[in-house]
């Protein structure tokens, strides 16, 4: 059994943990979702790393909040769509796993593991997810962590910020954009302008 169809049968068997449970996979991808509150879902995301020598499959669970008018603008801006931010499971957890505890291999197989990952997944996320109920609780946990600016949940918070008519802080928080558009980097100038018109401050696509 190759590590890719190793990871087709361990996902098929976490979906069919978590469905029941209420979370929806999306498409064919590792992340499965489920609505958290309007325009906020919470999203269970098992990124594999694959490797046929020997065969194993190593997941690295992630925890993520997406809210809908932070990707709406995100896609308008960058021409992508991620999610507001995240954290992995294994900083939820009260101890961390076993090295095996979430592996798939051709002799370990894929149910314990996904076994594991389910329930680790629903007992130690809960907390995490129960913070967000809005905007503005979204924009409050991406003030208490350290996030560079040119980061995913760095641009969170700069849409964010605009999407709460706090057009100071955003542009307080694009100062790295800015300067790698003055220093001629096409895609900084290309997501200014987005910025700009989100902001509706037309001199930063000139700057």
């Amino acid at each position: 059994m190759k590590a890719r169809e190793l990871k087709a049968e361990g996902l098929a068997r976490i979906a069919g943990l978590l469905e029941p449970e209420g979370w929806e996979r999306v498409g064919r991808r590792t992340a499965f979702r489920r609505p958290q509150a309007p325009r906020i879902d919470a999203i269970l995301d098992f990124n594999c790393t694959l490797r046929n020598s020997p065969v194993t499959v190593d997941l690295t669970p992630y925890a993520e909040i997406v809210h809908a008018d932070i990707e709406k603008a995100r896609k308008a801006i960058t021409g992508k769509s991620y999610y507001a931010l995240n954290v992995q499971l294994q900083t939820l957890l009260s101890e961390p796993p076993s090295y095996t505890r979430w592996l798939f291999t051709p002799k370990l197989g894929t149910e314990a593991a996904a076994q594991h990952l389910v329930a680790d997944a629903l007992e130690y996320t809960p907390a995490f997810f129960s913070k967000f109920h809005d905007l503005d609780d979204v924009v409050r946990e991406l003030e208490a962590i350290k996030i560079p600016q040119r980061t995913i949940p760095g641009e969170s918070r700069a849409i964010a910020y605009a999407l709460q008519g706090r057009t100071q802080d955003a542009l307080d928080h694009l100062t790295d954009l800015i300067s790698a558009a003055r220093s001629g980097e096409k895609r900084a100038r290309a997501e200014l302008k987005g910025y700009a018109a989100l902001l509706n401050v037309p001199a930063l696509a000139d700057v």
